[in-house]
């Protein structure tokens, strides 16, 4: 309407100036050609501007679509780097752990070698000591065997005695190993019987003896009557000196842990925009803005692209350095096991070893221990007294105090000896002059270190204390003070 009306005036100020000069130069059709002219131009140049806004919205939106696709590529790569990235981080956390549960194993191993060579170099050096006793009572053993002769006559004359008085006194052991019924048939063809324990102080004077040797047959059994033990003599048994073992168990429990999962949803929001032709200055308008706005946004996608960039060469390098780490820590790994490997070899080799010593040292030990159970016996007086009181029970049983003149000898002895005892030495008759009950000198002493030192003047007899080292344990001490003794028969 704004339009037709400015025509309209156009039109009238075209007749008044015609009605005014009729002669000028300017008519009706020259002004309205002229403005129609004006008209089409500015027409042209918003359509070519809108034409050339719109050319240019597409090629932004077309780089903007391939920015988005390369934006896309390199987020998949950030998330593809990141997931390398944490199982790398795990890799490196289990290999850490094996290294360390390795080096752990390492000291141990390398621990027990220590302590297997040490206890190896004590076994060489235990087995030496024992086979020169050995080889030294094989030399004695001639000897002995003439005096087996003399004993056998010796113990059928203490049968005879008969009684059951605490003592070794008609006691004797089979030479060989037989069933019951052999053993009971060899005791009764020399005019005894298989023992009856019927008493603490029996017990224990027989386990005494049997330390010596191996285990023995005794006179109890329920061949008779199943269920009902009787002895030898048909007595029931009324006291008896049983053992039991006991088993423990044990127990495990375990654990279960779950996980949850998270899951995202992504999202999309689509713009539409619609717009007409029929203003195009409002369009050329928009199509300003929405190339602003273009520009805007791909300026700051560039932004982020720079970003992202950064921070995938960020974790290339970590990647790198993680890399470099496993290699590292794969060596190590391969290095240790190849030396875990070296150790168990060595302790299995040392265990071996050591297990081939202990059974040497423990037949050697019982040759020994047969070897000494020839020259004489060994038993322990069953009440505490006074040194002198102690020589007195031994002498009672045809014994007397034990006398140790040998390394050997006081290894044995020890050997047997649960708590301090009196032994055959003493300086009563002449103060600082130790001699042994037979009247000999010391030649060889196994004292505890600063001992003897005859403390207040009154420490004239020697008792053995096993708590002490084996080679130190010989103490000077009152012989009014009460102990259990050693006796020992001689053949």
């Amino acid at each position: 309407m704004y339009g037709k009306t400015q025509e309209q005036n156009m039109e009238f100020e075209a007749f008044y100036e015609s009605d005014e000069d009729t002669t000028g130069p300017r008519t009706l059709s020259y002004i309205q050609a002229k403005g129609k002219a004006i008209q089409c131009r500015g027409s042209r140049c918003l359509v070519l501007i809108a034409v050339g806004l719109g050319l240019i919205c597409v090629l932004l939106l077309v780089f903007i679509i391939l920015q988005n696709i390369t934006i896309t590529a390199e987020r998949d790569l950030i998330n593809s780097h990141k997931n390398t990235v944490e199982e790398f981080n795990q890799t490196i956390n289990s290999l850490q752990d094996n290294y360390t549960d390795l080096m752990t194993e390492k000291h141990q191993l390398q621990n027990n070698k220590l302590e297997l060579e040490t206890r190896v170099n004590d076994l060489t050096a235990e087995k030496s000591q024992l086979q020169r006793d050995f080889d030294s009572l094989g030399q004695r053993n001639l000897d002995f065997e003439r005096k087996v002769t003399t004993l056998s006559d010796e113990l059928k004359k203490n049968v005879s005695k008969g009684g059951n008085q605490c003592s070794l006194d008609g006691l004797f052991v089979s030479k060989k190993a037989m069933s019951w019924s052999d053993s009971r048939k060899y005791c009764r063809d020399r005019g005894g019987d298989l023992v009856i324990i019927n008493t603490e102080e029996k017990q224990r004077l027989m386990s005494s003896l049997v330390r010596l040797s191996e285990r023995a047959w005794i006179g109890l059994s329920d061949r008779e009557n199943e269920g009902n033990l009787t002895w030898v003599d048909n007595s029931t048994l009324k006291q008896g000196f049983w053992f039991e073992e006991l088993y423990d168990t044990s127990l495990r429990s375990y654990r279960d842990i779950g996980r949850k999962a998270v899951s995202w949803r992504h999202i999309s929001i689509q713009v539409g925009m619609s717009g007409g032709s029929s203003c195009l200055v409002l369009i050329t308008v928009g199509l300003g803005l929405i190339c602003v706005l273009l520009l805007i946004f791909i300026i700051l996608q560039h932004i982020t692209i720079t970003a992202e960039r950064d921070l995938i060469k960020s974790y290339k390098n970590t990647v790198e350095e993680f890399n470099q780490t496993i290699n590292s820590l794969q060596d190590k790994y391969t290095d240790l096991m190849t030396e875990k490997h070296q150790l168990q070899n060595n302790f299995n080799s040392f265990s071996q070893k050591k297990l081939e010593l202990e059974s040497k040292v423990t037949s050697l030990s019982e040759e020994l221990k047969k070897e000494a159970s020839k020259r004489g016996w060994f038993f322990m007086s069953n009440e505490f007294k006074n040194w002198s009181d102690s020589r007195q029970y031994c002498r009672d049983r045809g014994a007397d105090l034990v006398i140790i003149n040998t390394e050997e000898k006081q290894r044995l002895i020890s050997s047997f000896t649960t708590e301090s005892v009196w032994i055959g030495l003493s300086d009563t008759e002449n103060e600082g002059n130790m001699t042994w009950v037979d009247n000999s000198p010391l030649k060889q002493g196994f004292w505890v270190k600063g001992e003897p030192n005859n403390l207040g003047g009154y420490e004239d007899c020697i008792e053995l204390n096993p708590e002490k080292p084996i080679l130190s344990n010989w103490n000077d001490l009152s012989c009014s003070n009460t102990r259990k003794g050693i006796c020992e028969k001689y053949k």
